[in-house]
């Protein structure tokens, strides 16, 4: 029961080059290595062809809802850290223990899954069903499970009161091989076990994520500065790491990823606002050669361990059932610019033909979601993700964009989706985010039982030419970056700025290549500085995600200028941005 929530942050820097003074003379305004997209995005012809297959929605799991009272789950019982060791206790404990070792799994078996097993358990002997996705997520959080989604499966059936656990376990031993650990996927990293009896009814379950990451220690509590600072490594490769972080009611920032760590360690810093008890943290990462970021991490901060927490449905918007696809996104749009306006941000326009798309292919997404491991389901899902994020029917030059999905149980209420999607940060970065101005739904409609789903993408457009605002968050990410090493902010090479803008504004016109740019400006700079000079051209989708090469930042004195703008390469979906960083190598001149 894996259940990835897919997201997309403009954000990748696929395409970086060096260049040394004097690699080449000057020479006519016109671009000798013309560039490429950063990213390709697949094409609508792409998604036309999944939108041809035949599709088949698989029902959703059955489950309970939660109940009006909520759900409280005792935080004393949690893990102090994801990889604390789990003891087996009792005689249920016990013979699960035996059986597990027998099987020869390698996963760790650990505190906070059997914490999130239990109440798991609990939830089933009370309501004979599972839990809503929203309510494993908080037990998750709670009980020390980072991963942002999990599985379980469970075992029940009848035992009188009067019969002893010795008896139950000694019946039931044979069956916790095959018909209970057997359904653990052979991916798993951390498996959980629980077991109970309570009104002549018994529940064993089992828990486990199979995330590809491992996650240091670290406290759920925000530090003196107010933030929560996760660290990790993640298996496999990854263009850049980020996160986000709820703040109150409406809010949402993003969490600040170390640049100075190597990949695919990550060091992510996140916000948590004053006034909040509690705040949910979601740490992502982008593959590489990609723009879709997916989650890797989700924390629920808070800032008392011992207090019992409780999960409640939160209401964003006002109930609108809607009974037709059709009808979904304008009423989406409705509540969430309700919700906007009490936020103090402006209102959404929705993209209808790219929502005529998304509709169309959104019955493939589902049932690629919920069919995970499935032969092409993952690929169609991304082809979609990513081909509905590229925003080739939305008007404007898009800077960038946001892709995020949610199911909601049991209702047909467009409302309540928003309620769900609203209570997480990627959901918030996608649909309340400041500078949001179109957004795209994919609705999918479930029965028997009945469930509402769908994609939604937000876009960001390309307003003007000024990019100082960019210049200025680049240098800050650079001067914070050199006080985490304690060496001194940079200083800027007098002049130099206008001499990169103007070579810029040759890139932004079509005029020249970003490299013609970078050999240009490292000329000019040469000549009025005398010094070795040394330059960086990247191209990129977002500046949050671009790697500052780290030959810039352990400078022992950084004198240095640089430069932004965008452009739109040939056959491109989406603006990116170039980047020039010239700057005195004193290195060289040390060594």
């Amino acid at each position: 029961m894996f259940r990835a929530m897919l997201k997309a942050v403009a954000g990748l820097m696929s395409c970086a080059a060096a260049a040394m003074l004097g690699c080449a003379a000057a020479g006519p305004r016109h671009p000798s290595t013309p560039s490429k997209p950063v990213t390709v995005f697949p094409t609508p012809a792409a998604l036309a062809a999944v939108e041809a297959k035949p599709v088949e929605m698989p029902a959703l799991a059955p489950s309970e809802p939660v109940p009006e009272e909520g759900w409280t789950v005792d935080a004393a019982g949690a893990a102090g850290a994801p990889a604390d060791p789990w003891a087996p206790q009792g005689a249920w404990d016990g013979a699960f223990a035996e059986v597990y070792a027998a099987s020869g799994r390698k996963a760790a078996l650990t505190r906070a899954m059997a914490c999130m097993a239990a109440e798991l358990g609990r939830f089933h002997l009370r309501h004979q069903a599972a839990p809503p996705e929203a309510l494993l997520r908080f037990v998750g959080a709670v009980c020390g499970v980072f991963a942002p989604s999990a599985g379980y499966h469970w075992l029940s059936g009848e035992a009188p009161s009067s019969v002893s656990d010795e008896r139950v376990v000694a019946r039931w031993r044979a069956q916790l091989g095959p018909d209970l650990l057997d359904h653990v996927p052979a991916a798993a990293r951390r498996v959980g076990f629980w077991a109970g009896r309570q009104g002549g009814r018994t529940v064993a379950l089992v828990a486990y994520d199979a995330t590809p990451v491992e996650v240091k220690p670290f406290s759920v509590v925000p530090d003196a500065r107010g933030e929560v600072v996760i660290e990790g490594r993640l298996d496999g490769d990854a263009a850049s790491f980020g996160g986000f972080a709820n703040q109150g009611r409406f809010g949402v920032k993003a969490c600040k990823a170390d640049p100075v760590v190597p990949r695919p360690q990550f060091r992510v810093a996140c916000p948590v606002a004053a006034g909040d008890d509690t705040a949910w943290l979601e740490i992502v990462y982008v593959p590489p050669h990609n723009v879709l970021a997916l989650p890797l991490v989700q924390v629920l901060a808070r800032r008392d361990l011992e207090r019992p927490l409780t999960f409640t449905e939160q209401p964003f918007a006002a109930s609108h059932p809607v009974s037709d696809p059709a009808a979904f996104g304008p009423a989406v749009v409705a509540g969430l610019n309700a919700v906007r306006a009490e936020a103090g941000l402006a209102p959404v326009r929705l993209a209808d033909a790219e929502s005529a798309t998304a509709a169309r292919v959104a019955r493939h997404y589902f049932a690629g979601w919920l069919k995970q491991g499935a032969p092409g389901a993952t690929a169609d899902m991304s082809t979609i993700a990513l081909g509905l994020l590229a925003g080739w029917q939305v008007g404007g030059t898009i800077r960038g964009g946001s892709f995020f999905s949610v199911v909601v149980p049991h209702t047909h209420d467009a409302g309540r989706w928003l309620d769900l999607a609203l209570a997480l940060p990627l959901g918030r970065e996608t649909l309340l985010g400041r500078d949001i101005e179109e957004v795209a739904f994919g609705p999918a409609l479930f029965s028997d039982p009945e469930g509402i789903g769908s994609v939604v993408c937000g876009y960001r457009f390309q307003h003007g030419d000024d990019h100082s605002a960019d210049a200025s968050a680049l240098l800050g990410r650079i001067v914070r970056a050199r006080q985490d090493l304690r060496l001194p902010a940079p200083e800027r090479l007098r002049g130099v700025d206008a001499v990169i803008g103007r070579e810029l504004a040759y890139v932004q016109h079509g005029e020249q290549s970003p490299a013609d740019a970078l050999r240009e400006s490292l000329r000019a700079a040469s000549r009025r500085s005398n010094a070795n000079m040394r330059g960086y051209v990247f191209e990129a989708t977002s500046l949050d995600a671009l790697q500052i090469p780290e030959e810039i930042l352990k400078q022992s004195h950084l004198y240095l200028e640089l430069g932004v703008t965008h452009y739109k390469p040939p056959g491109a979906a989406w603006a990116q941005l170039v980047v020039v960083v010239v700057y005195i190598d004193t290195l060289a001149i040390q060594a």
